[in-house]
């Protein structure tokens, strides 16, 4: 069996993966999830984000949860209002 040189590195089979997401590159389709002004997750519905974007907020209320449409270009608030979120909106305005 040879032995590698001292500089050479052994050769990988993994190919690196070819849908990197670039920080810097704000995407131009579908629903992207915002959390504290930096864009974590995309999603293809806005229905999709926005569920996610509760659970979110209903376990960590002190972030703030925003959905961009990529399309339209614009925010929505996620919150934790009785309107929105049923339930988990007067279990936030009790804790108060």
């Amino acid at each position: 069996m040879k032995k590698p040189a001292l500089m050479e590195l052994p050769a990988h089979d993994d190919a690196q993966p070819k849908n990197i997401h670039r920080a810097d590159i704000t995407p131009s389709s579908g629903f992207i999830l915002e959390i504290d002004g930096r864009m974590k997750k995309q999603f293809e519905s806005e229905s999709d984000a926005r569920a996610e974007g509760l659970e979110l907020k209903t376990r960590f209320p002190m972030l703030q949860v925003m959905v961009y449409d990529a399309v339209e270009k614009t925010r929505v608030l996620v919150s934790l209002t009785a309107d929105d979120a049923g339930e988990a909106g007067a279990t936030n305005t009790e804790a108060r």
